[in-house]
């Protein structure tokens, strides 16, 4: 089997394969064995490096890595002017690392247990001032123990809620590391929580984010989440092998987060305080059940307040839902675009404008010589009531809105038919929502033209059988202020600085028409059911006090009661609106609503002695 040849002096072994003319032995098998495996070892090798390498490398960054998303920070609400409704804030999470704890150098104790270098650190650690820990030491030290013996890679301990304090936080950490001979405390890892400097100005309008930042609640928050909350980042951190996360130096790679957009609001801050004030006045001596109010820009239609009391308190609608009061809760948010409700007399300028548009005077007498009249249709027949005689000199259309006279304006209504009216309802917006920048708007009820029946069209003279909401008559009344142009109310007037104002709407009634209309307002208020206000703004408005409507009919005793009104009657600059629902006592809407559009536009259009400065001084200075 082996051959030996001389060299020299020395003998050398040569191997040479087994013939295969004979049987092979065990030795031979062996070897062969050993050289197949060793080539089948080295292709393995061969193979791995070169056609899976790459996906190897990067399975075993993957094993070695975690992925967590950074939040990302959401844009901030303005006003006009530039004062904060909401932003993010920064804030820092602060953890140790409790195996690291367990293992530090504790000068004179060199035998020290685990847990005793544990509570040690955890000792050292809380000397740092400008955080605000979880829990008391002694509980801290319990958890840390606890943590350590369950493997737990790291344990949360406190918030730090200022730049500044983050900085000592980051000069103490360097300390320690020297002191302790090895890293103990993560990195620190920013967060982001909602601020509202105004408290709960505005808070139906502005809204509330849910907790978990991954939706807003209501108002402008829950409208443009989208917008606002901008794109989450992505951290990658590496760990050893057995998957613990190595604090020091282990942000490896991750993509940047995607901060949100600006949002900046018509929302004029002084104009809600006082609505705010006013409203909470108004329910206190009412005695009613709700009341809402808002204050537009009838050029533009530009919302630059609103409000409903009682309202929300921000936190609040988690707790009514969990506990079952959804009706509760909703009712707390702005009613002025979710109560849908019969108007009343407010409608009656609306029939007036489609009146005039038919070619009927505002001169022309109407037959009103009681306080009630059976309007007849054939057999069928209805009595209408007015609260007091209408005098002769205003037996007239104009008079029937001026001294709101429902027989007068009934009379008005047969007259100009019911297509003729159903058509400026329509084009002024009623059954259709207003396209307001908030989530939740009702759309209201019209009924199609060929529903009304001749009793449909009596009573929709003056202002039943439709439900409107508060807004959309004060959409409709600002197409009167403003010469007949439709509005789209708002309230962003920009994103991210670009202006983004809804589209000029079309004319819906003749600059004549409008300015009959606005004349005949301004006389309500010199000598019609207005005429104990007052003013000296220039004000034009109309009251409106309807009944309730409840199962079966009309509730006894309960009424809405509003007012529309804006100044000054011949430029008009603002329009407000106030809703009392369910006043106690004395109910007209001229006793308890009108006196408080009066005050509200007076103070914005600085009147002599109003009341904005002190209101706006004062909600300062209470605490919210």
């Amino acid at each position: 089997m082996f051959d030996t040849t001389g060299l020299g002096s020395r003998r050398w072994r040569v191997f040479r394969f087994p013939r295969l003319d004979r049987p092979l032995f065990l030795p031979d098998l062996a070897l062969l064995f050993i050289a197949f495996t060793f080539i089948v070892v080295l292709g393995r090798c061969g193979w791995l490096q070169i056609v899976e390498g790459d996906e190897r490398l990067r399975r075993q960054q993957r094993e070695t890595s975690r992925r967590a998303w950074r939040d990302a920070r959401h844009g901030s609400i303005f006003t006009e002017r530039g004062m904060v409704l909401a932003r993010d804030v920064s804030r820092w999470k602060i953890a140790i690392d409790p195996s690291a704890a367990s293992r530090i150098v504790i000068d004179g104790e060199p035998r020290a247990s685990a847990p005793g270098r544990l509570s040690h650190a955890i000792d050292r650690v809380l000397e740092i001032e400008g955080v605000g820990w979880y829990a008391p030491l002694d509980v801290l030290r319990r958890r840390a123990v606890e943590g350590y013996r369950a493997g737990r890679q790291y344990l949360p301990l406190g918030v730090i809620a200022e730049g500044a304090h983050l900085a000592n936080f980051n000069d103490r950490r360097k300390q320690l590391r020297t002191v302790f001979g090895r890293e103990v405390l993560c990195d620190p890892e920013e967060f982001f929580v909602r601020e509202y400097p105004l408290h709960d100005l505005a808070v139906q309008l502005v809204g509330n984010e849910s907790l978990d930042r991954e939706m807003g609640l209501y108002g402008i928050e829950a409208r443009w989440h989208s917008t606002l909350e901008g794109r989450r980042g992505l951290r990658r951190t590496r760990t050893d092998a057995t998957g613990a996360r190595e604090f020091a130096g282990g942000v490896s790679s991750g993509v940047e987060p995607q901060m949100g957009k600006d949002l900046s609001l018509t929302l004029d801050v002084s104009a809600q305080w006082l609505l705010e004030d006013l409203l909470a006045e108004t329910l206190e001596r009412t005695r009613g059940t709700g009341v809402s109010g808002l204050v537009m820009d009838p050029r533009n239609g530009a919302l630059l307040a609103a409000a409903s009391v009682p309202k929300i308190v921000r936190g609040d609608l988690r707790r009514l839902f969990n506990a079952g009061l959804e009706e509760e809760a909703r009712k707390l948010l702005f009613q002025g675009t979710r109560r849908v409700m019969e108007p009343g007399s407010v409608v009656k300028p609306l029939v007036l404008a489609a009146a005039l548009e038919s070619g009927i005077s505002l001169e022309d007498t109407v037959d009103v010589n009681n306080e009630w009249k059976v309007i007849r249709n054939g057999r069928s027949s209805r009595t209408i009531r007015d609260t007091h005689l209408l005098e002769p000199r205003f037996r007239t259309v104009a008079g029937s809105v001026v001294k709101s006279s429902n027989i007068g304006i009934v009379e008005v209504g047969l007259r100009t038919g019911r297509s003729s009216i159903h058509d400026v309802f329509e084009r002024l917006g009623f059954g259709a929502r207003t396209g307001i920048d908030l989530l939740g708007e009702e759309v209201g009820s019209l009924k199609a033209v060929e529903d009304w029946s001749w009793y449909t069209l009596t009573s929709a003279s003056f202002g039943y059988e439709l439900g409107v909401t508060q807004l959309q008559m004060a959409c409709a009344y600002c197409a009167i202020a403003n010469g007949g142009f439709k509005v789209t109310p708002h309230l962003v007037r920009r994103v991210d600085g670009v202006r983004c104002d809804p589209a000029p709407g079309p004319r819906v009634l003749s600059a004549t028409i409008a300015s009959m209309v606005c004349q005949t307002l301004r006389d309500v208020v010199l000598e019609g059911t207005g005429s104990r206000l007052n003013e000296v703004i220039g004000l034009a408005g109309k009251t409106g006090t309807a009944m309730i409507a409840s199962v079966g009919g009309y509730e006894e005793g309960a009424y809405i009661s509003s007012f529309i009104g804006f100044a000054p009657w011949d430029d008009p600059q603002r329009l407000a609106m106030v809703v009392v629902e369910r006043p106690q006592g004395r109910y007209y809407a001229s006793e308890v609503a009108a006196p408080v559009v009066s005050e509200l536009l007076g103070a914005l259009l600085a009147a002599p002695g109003n009341r904005l400065e002190h209101s706006v001084d004062r909600a300062l200075a209470r605490p919210r």
